[in-house]
């Protein structure tokens, strides 16, 4: 199995604890027989766009699923490959936001328990699976890139009935639109990075007292 995992940098300086990470994926992965091709995409501002764009070269490979993952996170190594090779289209975890005055994680919609996971309006950016049906199943509109190339706007940013979305809502919210579901796994606690400082918690417990309760 050949996953690409897209991560978006503004600045090409990933975190020391994402990097770690990342080499832990690739070995545990290997004794899986799973094979990762990390796609970067730096120096873009618009995070919209540079998910687009990685979207873009994933599409362009031999890859069978996308995970995006943001520069500022970290994961216990063999939980992306378990993420990746679950059979749910649109998969990922949350994590928590780098706030000091309340424990909070990032989710929109309320949580619907179905077995294991949890069925959500939409996920961050940060961690999530995506498979060539869902993004093939999308009917997104096209603009033309810095290069002058067409590229398909999977992850748009902007008002929506009367609602602002973030581009990560807004992919999940194209998604749906398609009949889709995101999923969310509550089992995976990641680590949400700020210089020195690291955010986490426990997404399952945090979901059944704050939401479920």
């Amino acid at each position: 199995m050949l996953v690409c995992i897209g991560i978006p940098t503004i600045d090409g300086k990933p975190c020391a604890n994402t990097m770690d990470s990342l080499l832990a994926e690739q070995l545990l992965g290997y004794g899986q027989g799973v094979h990762f091709l990390v796609l970067w995409e730096i120096g873009c501002s618009l995070i919209g766009a540079a998910r687009n764009l990685i979207a873009k070269r994933f599409l362009a490979s031999k890859a069978d699923c996308l995970v995006m993952v943001d520069s500022d996170i970290s994961w216990t190594g063999g939980e992306l490959a378990k993420l990746a090779k679950r059979p749910e289209d649109v998969i990922g975890a949350t994590y928590r936001a780098k706030r000091d005055d309340m424990e909070l994680f990032h989710i929109h919609g309320t949580p619907e328990p179905v077995g294991d996971l949890y069925k959500v309006d939409g996920l961050p950016g940060g961690f999530v699976k995506i498979t060539r049906k869902a993004f093939a199943a999308i009917p997104a509109n096209l603009y033309y890139g810095r290069e002058g190339e067409a590229v398909a706007d999977y992850f748009p940013t902007g008002f929506h009935d009367g609602r602002f979305y973030g581009e990560d809502y807004g992919f999940c919210r194209l998604w749906r639109d398609t009949g889709g579901t995101v999923w969310l796994d509550p089992s995976i606690k990641l680590r949400h990075h700020d210089g020195l400082r690291s955010y986490t918690g426990d997404p399952a417990q945090w979901i059944k007292e704050k939401i479920l309760a």
